[in-house]
């Protein structure tokens, strides 16, 4: 399982670990069936996400391939659809208080296990 670490250029000291869906199903799923306190997913070459038959709201952001936070979305609830036209990676996590990505920043990447 691959796993990266993302921080936005502005905030470094607050990097948050998500694991990698590269494949179709895994992109497909996402967070679907997992509980709140689910891990954060990158979801690679995905620009629209639907949150459909989801049993709690998520934070979700998208990332385009120069490494900029094209849209994002804080606590966006069960059964709604969200994309961003050029997004190559798309963030989501179960919605939270911590730090989350804005609009407009630029992220760094990592990559903390293959």
């Amino acid at each position: 399982m691959c796993r990266v670490s993302l921080s936005a250029d502005s905030r470094p000291h607050e990097a948050i670990a998500f694991q990698v869906l590269a494949t179709w199903f895994k992109r497909l799923k996402g967070l679907l069936g997992t509980s709140e306190d689910a891990d954060p997913v990158a979801l690679v070459r995905c620009g629209s996400i639907h949150t459909f038959a989801m049993s709690y709201p998520i934070d979700i952001a998208f990332v385009d391939e120069r490494g900029w936070i094209i849209g994002a979305v804080r606590s966006l609830a069960p059964n709604r659809v969200a994309s961003s036209p050029g997004a190559f990676i798309t963030l989501e996590r179960p919605a939270g208080e911590g730090p989350w990505f804005e609009e407009g920043e630029r992220v760094s990447m990592c990559c903390v296990a293959g």
